[in-house]
Formats: C-alpha cells, sequence, structure tokens
C-alpha cells in the first residue's frame, strides 16, 4: 500500500473513531488482528458491541458501499469477530456489523455510518 493511501486510511480511521466516540460508544479496540484477519474497530455501548469496517475514499459514497462488504470479506470478518467474542466468553452483549464510509475532500470528512451493514451468515 502506498504512503499516500495509507496516509488517507488513517485520516478516515481517526474520523470514525471521532465520530463513534461523540456517538457515546466506548472504543475497545482498534485494528484487532487475529489469524483469521483483522477488524478495524470494535465498539461498545453498554448494549451492543458493534465490530466496524471503515473506508476511506476521496470519490462519491455510492461507489463505496458495495465494495465494504463483499461476501469474502464477510466471512472474514465474521472469523475475526468470533475469535474476539470466544475471547470474553462472559461477555453478555448482543452484536452487529457496521461500516463507517469516509470521504475526504480537500481535508474535509464526511461520514456516513450504516449500522447493521450486514447480517452473519454463521453465528
Amino acid at each position: 500500500m502506498s504512503f499516500w493511501r495509507r496516509a488517507l486510511g488513517n485520516r478516515g480511521e481517526r474520523a470514525a473513531l471521532r465520530h463513534l466516540r461523540r456517538s457515546g460508544w466506548k472504543v475497545v479496540a482498534q485494528n484487532f488482528r487475529c489469524p483469521a484477519g483483522e477488524i478495524d474497530i470494535i465498539v461498545d455501548d453498554g448494549a451492543t458491541i458493534a465490530f466496524v469496517e471503515v473506508r476511506t475514499r476521496g470519490g462519491d459514497f455510492e461507489e463505496d458501499v458495495g465494495s465494504v462488504f463483499p461476501m469474502s470479506k464477510r466471512r472474514q470478518v465474521e472469523q475475526v469477530a468470533r475469535v474476539w467474542l470466544a475471547s470474553r466468553p462472559n461477555l453478555e452483549r448482543a452484536f452487529r456489523f457496521d461500516a463507517i464510509l469516509v470521504r475526504d475532500q480537500s481535508g474535509k470528512q464526511l461520514i456516513e455510518h450504516i449500522q447493521d451493514a450486514f447480517r452473519p451468515q454463521r453465528f
């Protein structure tokens, strides 16, 4: 990944984190990694855990929505979420999979938060 693309992604993740915190979510983990893959952000509001995938682009959101969770990415995110949840057997919360789309243009970030971006197939 190029330096510029990584910098754009990092700015997008910071914007997503600010959005989530302002919305009252507690950030539980960032860039959680395991052998199955990675989840960008995991947040908790006391009742629900959200596994959040962040996409940052310079273009329109409409182009990004379909790219956030293709079937292969869904399977990977589900596996990583399963690992994270299994490491916390006493955690009794509902959970969901969200997407945050960040459009970064001229240093301004526009954010679209899609709750329940997909429903898990195998939980």
